[in-house]
């Protein structure tokens, strides 16, 4: 009856642990996701507010986004005029993004998904930069009838886990 016992319990904490294995990896890649990514706001009094989160493809550890400076482009609002490419402009560092596609969502990763039903995704690609260059990657966008914004990708965010 014992060793019944105890072999129930072993078999329990093994399930748990691998358990906690699985979340643990994937959490990291959320983590890593979320330091990458840069997020604003766009806001004018008479039209819808846009909200922007930009991630950085190249830090992820996929050799996919390596040839060029990959980013993932989240857009969200209720405005559908923003979507159309003709009225957004993109520039890293002053250059013009080499192409730009839109992608479905989680197309590019699990992790890489939108924020609600209002969002569309892009896939942006700009020449690649230097080494001197990566501590100065600020990707600036205009969207048409908005102030423009940069995000800085250049400052380093700490690495840690939770």
């Amino acid at each position: 009856m014992k060793s019944l016992l105890a072999l129930i319990l072993v078999l329990f904490l093994t399930g748990c642990q691998s358990y906690f294995e699985l979340t643990k990896g994937k959490s990291l890649n959320i983590q890593r996701v979320a330091q990458e990514t840069r997020t604003s706001i766009f806001s004018s009094t008479t039209k819808p507010i846009v909200i922007v989160k930009m991630t950085h493809l190249n830090n992820l550890g996929n050799i996919f986004f390596q040839n060029e400076e990959y980013f993932f482009l989240n857009i969200t609002t209720f405005n559908k005029e923003v979507f159309y490419p003709y009225f957004m402009s993109l520039s890293l560092n002053g250059t013009r993004p080499l192409w730009m596609r839109e992608v479905k969502n989680g197309e590019l990763d699990s992790d890489l998904i939108f924020d609600s039903g209002y969002s569309r995704g892009f896939l942006v690609a700009f020449p690649l930069v230097s080494s001197g260059e990566k501590r100065n990657i600020k990707v600036s966008l205009e969207i048409s009838g908005y102030k423009s914004i940069t995000f800085d990708f250049g400052y380093p965010i700490i690495r840690s886990t939770i």
